[in-house]
């Protein structure tokens, strides 16, 4: 039983552990039905967020869009509230453009924000992914050819 422990333990330090832990919020799709977060492969803190992220997600938008949203801000920010891309001055988990204050908000804010932003810009997390596979980055932006945001008319 020790050494079971102790390479628990080396494992857990090196990085060498993959870790699936599930969240299960009673109630979300009616009759006592849960949803869970995948966390293999990211550490605590973004599958805390992840949590976090997938019951807000389900609140403003259903269920359904937790995929869309998953993939672009895991490649967005990776789910970390500290997030700063420095090139493009984007930040947070959503890796939202000029907004630094971004930083200085709880996660439960920064997730918020994001989804906010979405729905005003995309209408739904979707909208945002096809957009996102178009472009690599989900923000406004035009190009022929491409998933344009509302303010372009297409999307």
């Amino acid at each position: 039983m020790r050494k079971l422990l102790v390479v628990v333990l080396v494992l857990a330090l090196i990085g060498g552990w993959s870790v699936r832990d599930d969240l299960h919020i009673p109630g979300i799709g009616g009759g006592g039905s849960t949803m869970s977060v995948d966390c293999a492969h990211v550490d605590r803190e973004a599958c805390a967020n992840m949590k976090i992220g997938r019951k807000m997600n389900a609140d403003k938008f259903g269920d359904q869009y937790w995929s869309d949203l998953r993939y672009i801000w895991m490649h967005e920010s990776g789910w970390h509230q500290d997030a700063v891309y420095a090139a493009t001055s984007d930040y947070g988990i959503p890796q939202m453009h000029d907004k630094p204050e971004l930083l200085q908000m709880t996660v439960r804010q920064q997730i918020a924000a994001g989804l906010e932003y979405i729905a005003t810009r995309y209408d739904n997390p979707h909208k945002a992914r096809l957009f996102w596979d178009c472009r690599g980055h989900w923000r406004c932006c035009s190009n022929l050819g491409c998933v344009k945001d509302k303010d372009h008319g297409w999307y």
